[in-house]
């Protein structure tokens, strides 16, 4: 057996062989919406959306329709005034067994018809049809490609927190100043409906998927109720509007 000479280094050479990279399988999984890849996950999901959201929507139209036609029947014929009615039914809103009892949507529903019951019926149909117009037209475009805007949630977080300033701001000049209610209410439902508008553009978006950020398929509760908030609130400031700021 040959000596090794002294002083001779011996080196031990280790391969690591990389496993093969699945660079190509990560890339293709999406960023947001883990799930999403399916198209069928995707349909079960709108449908699952939209679903819940139509019975919400369908739920709170007619109880606020009850409330107005009970309104006016009651108001021309056995000579109601306005307060009582919604004193009425906002000691209903107020009972703890309905709120206890009942979900967000049925209280929603009251809520609206309460309001409802401060305007004409004229401007009640007006408004809703506005607000079936608008959420239709947004709905069409946010579904296309013209636009992302679910890269501006934080902007429209902003616009959310300064409308609420303007809000804060409005009651106090009222207060100080003796400004006329109606004409600030105005400006702020005209800023409110624009503002809702946009949310439901990126709700919608966030929905239907294909953009920078969609939802997770598990999230379609928080969907329907995302759409439903932004479109009552639509409604709610298409009130205000046509109602000349009251």
């Amino acid at each position: 057996m040959a000596e090794k000479s002294k002083g001779a280094k011996q080196y031990t050479v280790i391969v690591v062989e990389q496993p093969k990279s699945n660079d190509s399988a990560i890339s293709k999984e999406p960023e947001f919406g883990p799930g999403f890849g399916d198209k069928e996950v995707r349909r079960n999901f709108v449908w699952k959306v939209y679903s819940i959201l139509t019975i919400q929507l369908i739920f709170t139209i007619t109880i606020a329709v009850a409330m107005l036609i009970q309104f006016v029947y009651v108001s021309h014929n056995n000579e109601i005034n306005h307060l009582k009615i919604k004193d009425r039914y906002a000691g209903i809103l107020r009972s703890k067994s309905l709120v206890g009892t009942h979900c967000n949507t049925l209280l929603q529903g009251f809520a609206i018809g309460v309001i409802s019951c401060s305007f004409e019926t004229a401007i009640f149909v007006l408004a809703m049809g506005t607000t079936t117009i608008t959420v239709i037209v947004i709905t069409v475009l946010a579904a296309s490609d013209l636009f992302d805007i679910t890269k501006c949630g934080l902007l429209l977080l902003v616009l959310t927190i300064v409308h609420m300033i303007m809000l804060i701001v409005g009651i106090i000049i009222i207060i100080a100043f003796n400004v006329n209610f109606r004409i600030v209410h105005l400006v702020l439902s005209i800023a409110g409906a624009f503002l809702f508008s946009l949310w439901l553009a990126y709700d919608t978006q966030l929905i239907l998927g294909g953009k920078s950020h969609e939802m997770s398929p598990e999230d379609y509760i928080y969907g329907a109720i995302a759409l439903y908030i932004d479109i009552t609130q639509i409604f709610l400031f298409m009130l205000a509007i046509f109602g000349g700021g009251r």
